[in-house]
């Protein structure tokens, strides 16, 4: 690691031999300021600072904007100067008028407000086209507004084509080829994680989202590919305002949602509510082959399913300035859900050499019920010197959930009439899951760019969960409590954390250094036998960052930190799950949580039609939790984890956005990696090995100032996995979007997946078995979405432009 981090800083340091730089003639002068987003007034991180002589124009120092937007240049000879500023995405500006002397050595200038690059005011009114998505040296921010095949959807349908994340034909996300991420809403842990929280927010609700892919140590290292923030609207502007959207798709999809802001000087109260109704009908058909000693088993299933999930949201919340030095803000989501999944299938069942073939009809039905609230208080104090602030905010979440569920297998025709029953199992799974977090954040600059941050976490997690089995008694056609399944568990989970980082700059160089202790607790009590499974570890988790800004618009990156994800209770609970007549799957009490060393080294390049970004990452996994698939001594087939994995993930991500005119913009991403996986499955070593690509495109026509329209096209390359592989899969979707009444009313036509391409074939095979096939999901899919913003305050006062409001694109 030591080794690591020299050659790190070491081809830092040796940069300017790539990109040669004047010598910066030595003096005792100090220049500092901020950079802040002129609309938003969000600092610029990162933002490029280079000082000029007024006499000659020659470059005399330079400096790279910290994640607060602050900079500081030092070593200025006595003279006449000005200041240039710029970043990607954004206008460059000069602020002149910059003169260091013998009695003014210390410079503090006007907060620098920069507008975006493309933006244009008439009549004081401001019309954006941001990129769909922003790629900053330590981050990558999806913009809602600007991704309108994913209108009328979710957050998942807006990460479906966006660089390092793959969204599935069953809407899994993974990022980087990892499906365990950290998700967030506005920065506080989301109450239902991965995929399905992503899945329960309206696209149409969403200012943006971040992907961070390398966090520093001041945050929770919980997630292999790191970290997803979703950041909801909220309404910036003084006055009263409104956003209502809505839309409707083929097939019953359904979504709507309000949001209400009303702020004065001090407070700010918003209000919403939010509905998604979507249905969705894919199909998949999957075959599967068991070698016994004398004979093999094949059986082929044809599913056709319906999912339909229903989610009904209020949220609501204030923020309160006190003074100048404090402000509080209270907040809280409540959530009703509703899931039906209603699956049909069609088995046929026979044997080589041939007894005789046998037909079946499988209906399985499920219903899941639920409810969460989700509540957030913070608190924030600064002290008289700039940056100086301690925060803090404690988050409590409940989710309440019910599964019931009904699978059954009648005989049936070769033409799939349904005849007797053969086999009924019916299953009651209830849960509840209490969440507590507790952080406190000090953040402390010192003389020049320096700053240290430091904090406390603490995490609680209490949750109960039973299942209740029965089977159907065929002779006495009653249903009979199945004890071998039946059980009950109790899950606790706790994690006290401390962390500090601290940054600077030095030769130039822009670096953040940061240790984060945790100890990790955790006991599954499993109620049905008595058996409790504790665990208890510490671990350290450094995180070091270095950053450059070069000449010609250039900037390069190199982090490093280290991750972690850890198995939740229904991984550990070792009683098994009865998936069908052929399938069982437990978890594995002695699971261990997996490890992950991420590095990155990233490049960014402005020019005149755009930007281009080259990120280049490593990730190794250790204790890799891995899904066995076996044969059961009944001969069924068993899936169960166990950390049995070490896997290497190696890659480079090449994306731009290009305008090619004033009217056609595009913004493509290719992503090669290298994935290997070593196994050691029954005493035998296996490895795979993959060379990856995948391909996304982007391009927007700005067919008039309230008219745009949108292709976009993906592509994922063929993947192998230790026990067989995934065939290769992509898709092709369009949108219109059309604006109205001076773009407070709008309307935009989606279809997504024209060809429908986006399913996907796989083949698992094993010396005792063999299953392969494929999924198609409904496609294509046709959804229209209406939106109007009203906002009073901009009608009233056009003339202040520290009010000016954004459109959002809805």
């Amino acid at each position: 690691m030591k080794k690591l981090l020299f050659l790190i800083a070491l081809s830092l340091l040796t940069v300017d031999d790539l990109f040669p730089q004047p010598a910066v003639p030595k003096g005792s002068g100090v220049l500092s300021g901020q950079i802040l987003d002129k609309v938003s007034m969000k600092p610029v991180e990162y933002a490029n600072t280079v000082l000029y002589s007024i006499r000659d124009s020659s470059m005399i120092n330079g400096s790279v904007a910290d994640s607060t937007g602050k900079f500081v240049i030092r070593n200025i000879p006595k003279g006449e100067y000005y200041l240039a500023v710029s970043f990607i995405g954004y206008q460059k500006k000069k602020i002149p008028g910059i003169s260091v002397s013998g009695d003014k050595k210390e410079i503090s200038i006007e907060p620098v407000f920069l507008e975006k690059a493309e933006n244009s005011l008439k009549e004081v009114e401001v019309t954006s086209d941001r990129n769909p998505v922003e790629f900053r040296i330590d981050k990558k921010v999806v913009n809602a507004s600007q991704q309108l095949n994913a209108q009328g959807g979710t957050a998942v349908d807006l990460l479906k084509n966006v660089p390092s994340v793959n969204v599935d034909a069953e809407g899994n996300v993974a990022v980087r080829g990892s499906g365990n991420f950290k998700l967030l809403i506005d920065g506080r842990p989301a109450p239902v994680q991965g995929s399905e929280g992503l899945s329960q927010i309206p696209a149409s609700s969403v200012e943006n989202i971040e992907i961070i892919t390398n966090p520093s140590a001041k945050y929770d290292p919980e997630g292999t590919a790191g970290i997803i923030n979703v950041i909801m609207k909220k309404e910036k502007t003084k006055g009263t305002s409104a956003n209502i959207n809505a839309s409707a798709g083929l097939n019953n999809k359904y979504t709507g949602d309000i949001l209400f802001n009303f702020r004065l000087k001090k407070v700010n109260f918003f209000a919403g509510a939010e509905v998604i109704n979507r249905a969705f009908q894919p199909h998949n058909l999957y075959h599967r082959e068991t070698y016994y000693s004398d004979t093999t088993r094949y059986n082929t299933y044809e599913t056709f399913r319906t999912y339909h999930p229903r989610n009904y949201t209020i949220r609501g919340g204030v923020d309160y300035t006190i003074n100048k030095n404090n402000t509080i803000s209270l907040s809280a989501d409540y959530n009703i859900f509703n899931t039906s999944r209603d699956f049909s299938s069609h088995l046929q069942e026979w044997y080589d050499p041939v007894v005789s073939t046998s037909y079946y009809v499988n209906p399985d039905n499920l219903s899941a019920t639920g409810s969460y609230i989700n509540s957030n208080l913070s608190y924030t104090h600064s002290f008289a010197q700039k940056g100086h602030e301690i925060s803090s905010f404690l988050t409590y979440s409940k989710v309440i959930s019910d599964f019931d569920e009904t699978q059954s297998r009648y005989n049936s025709t070769p033409d799939y009439d349904q005849g007797s029953i053969v086999t009924q199992n019916e299953s009651f799974t209830n849960g509840n899951r209490n969440y507590l977090q507790f952080k406190v954040d000090y953040t402390k600059p010192f003389t020049g760019d320096y700053k240290l941050e430091a904090g406390f976490q603490t995490d609680q997690v209490f949750k109960n969960s039973s299942w209740e089995w029965n089977y159907l008694d065929t002779a006495t056609n009653e249903m009979i409590a199945d004890t071998l399944l039946s059980n009950r568990i109790g899950f606790r989970q706790n994690i006290e954390a401390v962390y500090v980082t601290f940054s600077g700059s030095l030769w130039g160089i822009g670096y953040q250094a940061g240790l984060r202790g945790e100890y990790y607790s955790r006991n599954l009590e499993q109620k049905t036998d008595g058996t409790g499974y504790p665990m208890s570890m510490y671990n350290f988790f450094p995180s070091i960052n270095f950053n450059r800004s070069l000449p010609a618009d250039q900037e390069i990156q190199l982090g490093y930190s280290r991750r972690v994800n850890r198995p939740d209770d229904r991984q550990l609970n070792p009683f098994p799950y009865f998936m069908d007549d052929y399938t069982i799957q437990s978890g594995n009490p002695n699971l261990k949580p997996e490890f992950i060393d991420s590095y990155e080294l990233n490049y960014q390049k402005k020019f005149k039609w755009g930007f281009l970004s080259a990120q280049s990452y490593y990730r190794q996994t250790n204790q890799g939790i891995y899904n066995v698939m076996t044969l059961a001594p009944d001969k069924r087939l068993w899936i169960y984890p166990d950390n049995m994995s070490k896997d290497y993930t190696i890659g480079l991500e090449l994306s731009a956005s290009i305008s090619l005119f004033k009217w056609w913009k595009l913004v493509p991403d290719m992503d090669f990696s290298n994935y290997t996986q070593n196994t050691t499955m029954e005493e035998i070593q296996l490895k795979s090995n993959n060379n990856l690509f995948n391909a996304q495109l982007n391009s927007t026509f700005l067919i008039t100032e309230t008219t745009r329209l949108q292709l976009n096209g993906q592509y994922n390359s063929p993947m192998k996995i230790v026990e067989g592989d995934f065939k290769a899969s992509g898709s092709v979707s369009i949108s219109a979007k059309q604006e109205f009444f001076k773009k407070k009313f709008s309307a935009t036509l989606s279809v997504n997946d024209i060809f429908s391409t986006s399913g996907y074939n796989f083949d698992n095979h094993k010396p005792s078995f063999r299953v392969y096939g494929g999924y198609q999901p409904e496609s294509p899919t046709v959804i229209l979405s209406l939106g109007y913003r009203f906002n009073e305050f901009k009608q009233r006062k056009k003339q202040q432009n520290s009010d000016l409001n954004i459109d959002s694109g809805i």
